[in-house]
């Protein structure tokens, strides 16, 4: 069977967690183009599911027991509320911004709410942060600086689906 060019390197990828991402991407170009044969591949060689949101492809499962993702969006849902709290646009500067560890080491150490990623698998910010480069939700800059790339609004839609499922039970006491 012939395989589409960089197969390999993309199921690794995909399998390792990561996003992949359109950046100028040459693998995300590759399952743009067999994005049927990868649907198929993945959903019969392993059960999962790949999805393509926006500009970036990630694997998912209803299977899945990984607790990485819900430790991410503690941590998200951490920043912008403390962002919020300051009264800024949390979206717009998680998505746009350009940040210094040191900065978002200090905003979640000194969160009312640091007490919720002590009780995950955190760790310390700088190690966290390390695990979402891996798996490309940020990338490195010089000056140990980063930035939030574009797979960050999966998590921003997994917080308005949990709002809209929470609004709804809401509507359904009344």
């Amino acid at each position: 069977m012939n395989y589409p060019t960089q197969h390999q390197q993309i199921v690794k990828e995909l399998l390792d967690g990561k996003f992949i991402l359109s950046q100028s991407n040459p693998l995300y170009e590759t399952i743009k183009t067999n994005l049927d044969f990868y649907k198929a591949f993945f959903h019969t060689s392993f059960g999962y599911d790949i999805l393509q949101k926006k500009t970036y492809f990630f694997l998912t499962s209803n299977e899945s027991n990984e607790k990485f993702s819900r430790d991410i969006t503690i941590f998200v849902g951490i920043i912008s509320y403390e962002l919020d709290n300051e009264g800024k646009n949390f979206q717009d500067l998680i998505r746009f911004s350009i940040f210094e560890y040191d900065q978002v080491d200090v905003m979640v150490r000194s969160s009312v709410y640091f007490n919720v990623l002590e009780s995950i698998d955190f760790g310390d910010t700088r190690r966290f942060l390390s695990r979402l480069s891996r798996i490309n939700i940020i990338e490195e800059l010089e000056g140990d600086k980063f930035r939030f790339t574009e797979a960050i609004d999966l998590f921003f839609d997994f917080a308005l689906t949990v709002l809209d499922q929470k609004k709804g039970k809401q509507m359904e006491k009344k």
